[in-house]
């Protein structure tokens, strides 16, 4: 079983899922008590704004209802006076009376009395005790002639003006027959004041002597005293109206008053002969002046001397009693006017006040349930918000998840085919070097036992095959054919091989380990799109910044495709209008253009330019023509915005930019394939036009990069069959040019330079090669020892630590060798790489740990390194890989 390589994070899962559950629940709390905070201060606006209605309706309701009460008063009081005016005129002598009747007194009474809101109009005459026999003679015949009801003026003991006195009368209804006024007289004054018109015919207060009753008594009284006191010819008919205090009236029980107006005869202004007189109940006033729905509202009647209560409940007065019995918290809302107010200069006349006071219920009328309902529908707009929050937070988790998951699944799909490609790959190209060295030695003394190795070395090819294990392979290749077939003694005899055959023996290997190269290389750059596809993915694709010298760069690379456009057919060109060809293959560029830097990643840019290089090849045919053309734009890349670029803590300002074109003369494109050109995975008739081959993903990927670097890469074309043309576009910038005095020192820096770190990648090393595969070990550890190196090896983790233990314990051996490397494969039994690397460092050896693995990956290089290894070389291994690394590091030999 392997063992997982993925970074550890620093919480458990289930510490980040209950950190999560308890943020979420605290969010969740928040909420709801926000919702509840909303739900409230709804409750309580919408409350205050129903208060503030029913203060507003109260407000208005009672400013109308006084103002009604105030009219229907002043109704009243103008019905007395009205009366008052008519008697006057109609019987303007003072001698006439008090033997007057007014002709259809009742039927002009009663509509006063409609008009004026009241429910009496009254005519009480003033009768001197000689005159009361006449007068009643004179109200008997007047009742009689104008059909009055028979029990008109009648009481028990018979027809005549009368007086209440429940301690004498001996009759029912408590009346005595008043002959001389003299039966509870209100003031000294010898009359009688008798009520003999009535606009009720029925009522039962005709022939009252108003004298001899209390309030009415004394009232009339005042009235008297104010005409004898104020009367004379200067002033003729004095104001000497009178309002009454509250009394019980004999018509209906209930508070009362009577207003009294004085009868001046036309002709004498001076002298009062009668009087008029309205009855008001105070809830006459309260009829019809407030809207029926008013419920709970307080109307207190008021004097000087008392007061009576009443309650409108959905418009109709309702007597609660004497004394003022509002709810005194209300008090704060009283609303108040003058109801009954006569201008007089009669002593004693009442004033009326009507005050009005709300209550709970008046308050209530105007509460509904709109507040609970709102606040309630707002909690529960909340609520469902939440919901729907919560759901699509749910749904989104599910999604991210379900992503997460599809690209963890990806990734370790990605993992899982870079290691089970990568590793047999890594056998492949092992043992392909190895064969490589094998067979250079075999072709070596096969050549040296012919006699062939001065002639070789002699024009050259020796050396070349020396340097080129291919051509060394290729060269033992026909070795056994190129006997002479006639020899019949193949132990002894010496075949002859002439340098025909020896040519024609090294093309052929040759091409073999081509073939089997170039495919082992596509595996692996199939490999790598997929890798750096994911890093794009993820966001994880960086740059290493460096100073590219982009000419350069151009020339480097496209010289790497020469040979296979020989091999094709295909004429390659390679063209710097502003830089000559010469000065290219010399190295150099031109001072000119020397200064004109990229700032940006070599190798990816490298790759970029391959991609294109490698299309353009790819989809040209036979005699077909790949011209490369690089040119300086002086205003290129206007839509760049920065003008300068700081690198290493320096700033370098904007020079225009450089333009490489890559262009062929293959199959073309048409406008939808140009949209669709740099998405991923996409090929046009792959199996026609490239054999099936590619992964669809090199422009995907070259777009990034590019765009990374603030460039810009397009393609053209004119349609099909006529070519294509791909335009990548750099920004350049302007660095200083420093040069030394002396050319020489520069160039013996260099070459010292170069041997020391040849020096250090020749050394011998003592290295432990650990890996589970066993054709892995074998291969990687052959082509060590032939280089010269010493090798041990082991087949998982928990060996390589045993092996580095016993390493340590034999250092106190003056001659031991220590391991000075340590390649450790990453994905083995019982122990993985990486978890045998930190065992290794918590051990102290000074050996540098290597990572070798198919799994490269960001985070499991990243992973491998945090785990204690000083590199991670990917799979395929290569000996010029770890030499190179060697170099770098400057790690000597401990041999």
């Amino acid at each position: 079983m392997r063992r997982s390589t993925a970074p550890q994070h620093a919480e458990s899962d289930s510490q980040c899922m209950s950190r999560t559950l308890f943020l979420r629940l605290v969010f969740v709390a928040s909420l709801v008590t926000a919702a509840a905070v909303c739900g409230l201060v709804a409750f309580r606006v919408i409350r205050n704004l129903e208060q503030e209605v029913g203060e507003q309706t109260y407000e208005s309701v009672a400013n109308s209802a006084l103002t009604t009460a105030q009219e229907i008063s002043l109704r009243k009081i103008q019905g007395g006076d009205i009366m008052a005016t008519i008697l006057s005129y109609a019987f303007p002598n003072k001698d006439a009376w008090p033997f007057v009747a007014l002709d259809g007194y009742e039927v002009i009474a009663g509509k006063v009395a409609n008009m004026s809101a009241s429910s009496s109009q009254i005519v009480a005459a003033i009768v001197l005790p000689e005159q009361r026999a006449d007068f009643e003679t004179f109200a008997q015949n007047l009742y009689r002639s104008n059909n009055y009801p028979e029990t008109s003026g009648f009481s028990d003991f018979g027809f005549g003006a009368w007086a209440e006195d429940n301690e004498t009368s001996p009759y029912d209804d408590g009346r005595v027959h008043d002959v001389n006024g003299t039966v509870s007289p209100q003031s000294d004054r010898d009359i009688l004041i008798i009520l003999y018109q009535h606009n009720l015919v029925t009522a039962n207060s005709i022939m009252a002597n108003l004298h001899s009753i209390p309030v009415q008594g004394h009232a009339l009284v005042q009235i008297l005293d104010c005409v004898d006191k104020y009367a004379t010819e200067e002033t003729p008919a004095p104001q000497c109206g009178f309002i009454t205090d509250f009394t019980e009236l004999i018509r209906r029980p209930g508070p009362a008053c009577m207003i009294f107006k004085p009868i001046y005869p036309q002709n004498d202004q001076t002298s009062a002969v009668a009087f008029a007189g309205t009855t008001m109940y105070l809830d006459e006033v309260l009829v019809n002046v407030v809207p029926d729905y008013v419920r709970g509202l307080y109307v207190v009647f008021s004097t000087d001397t008392e007061s009576h209560t009443f309650l409108m409940d959905e418009g109709v007065p309702i007597l609660l009693g004497e004394g003022d019995l509002h709810d005194p918290s209300f008090d704060e809302y009283a609303r108040s006017a003058v109801l009954y107010s006569v201008e007089t200069n009669a002593t004693g006349s009442a004033t009326y006040t009507i005050t009005l006071y709300p209550s709970d219920t008046l308050f209530a009328t105007f509460e509904t349930n709109s507040p609970m309902v709102v606040s309630l529908g707002l909690v529960m707009v909340i609520c469902f918000s939440i919901s729907m929050f919560f759901l699509y937070d749910y749904f989104m988790k599910y999604e991210s998840h379900q992503r997460k998951t599809l690209l963890e699944m990806k990734r370790r799909f990605v993992r899982f085919v870079s290691h089970e490609i990568r590793t047999p790959l890594n056998t492949v190209g092992m043992g392909l070097a190895l064969l490589q060295s094998e067979m250079m030695s075999g072709v070596l003394e096969t050549l040296r036992s012919n006699s062939l190795v001065d002639s070789f070395e002699s024009n050259g090819e020796m050396k070349r095959s020396s340097s080129s294990p291919e051509m060394a392979l290729a060269a033992a290749g026909n070795i056994t054919r190129a006997s002479e077939p006639d020899s019949k003694d193949t132990t002894k005899s010496r075949p002859y091989y002439s340098k025909e055959q020896v040519d024609l023996c090294l093309k052929n290997w040759l091409s073999l380990t081509k073939e089997i190269h170039e495919n082992s290389e596509a595996a692996v750059a199939v490999l790598t799109d997929l890798l750096d596809f994911d890093k794009i993915q993820t966001g994880t694709l960086k740059l290493d910044v460096s100073r590219v010298q982009i000419w350069e760069l151009v020339h480097r690379t496209s010289s790497q495709f020469q040979i296979h456009a020989n091999n094709k057919h295909v004429t390659m060109d390679l063209v710097f209008p502003q830089v000559s060809l010469d000065t290219m293959d010399q190295g150099r560029v031109i001072k000119e253009f020397e200064h004109l830097l990229v700032i940006g990643d070599d190798m990816k840019l490298s790759q970029c330019l391959r991609n294109l290089i490698s299309n353009a090849l790819k989809f040209t045919p036979e005699s077909g023509i790949v011209t490369i053309e690089t040119s300086y734009m002086p205003n290129g890349l206007p839509n760049v915005q920065s003008t300068e670029y700081c690198f290493k803590g320096d700033v370098f300002p904007r020079s225009g930019s450089v333009r490489i074109s890559v262009k062929d003369t293959g199959p073309g494109m048409s406008s939808e394939q140009q949209e669709q050109l740099f998405q991923e995975f996409v090929q046009f008739d792959p199996n026609k036009l490239q054999a099936g081959g590619g992964s669809g993903l090199g422009l995907c990927i070259a777009k990034e990069i590019i765009e990374q670097h603030k460039g810009s890469i397009l393609a053209t074309s004119e349609g099909l069959g006529k070519g294509s043309t791909f335009i990548i576009e750099l920004p350049l910038y302007s660095f200083p040019i420093y040069r030394e005095d002396s050319s020489c020192r520069q160039s013996n820096q260099t070459s010292v330079s170069e041997e020391i770190s040849d020096l250090i990648a020749n050394f011998h090393h003592h290295i432990l090669v650990v890996d589970d595969v066993l054709s892995n070990r074998k291969f990687l550890a052959k082509l060590l020892e032939r280089a010269g190196h010493t090798v041990q090896v082991a087949k998982n983790g928990q060996e390589a630590i045993d092996a580095v233990k016993d390493d340590l314990e034999k250092l106190q051996s003056e001659r031991h060798v220590p391991f000075d490397t340590i390649l450790l494969d990453s994905e083995m039994p019982v122990l993985c790489g990486p978890e045998a690397a930190k065992s290794i460092r918590e051990l102290r050896h000074p050996a540098t740990i290597v990572g070798c693995t198919g799994n490269v990956l960001p985070e499991d290089v990243a992973y491998f390194k945090s785990c204690g290894a000083a590199t991670v070389l990917p799979k395929p291994i290569k000996i010029s890989m770890l030499e190179s690394f060697w170099r770098e590091q400057g790690i000597a030999s401990t041999i």
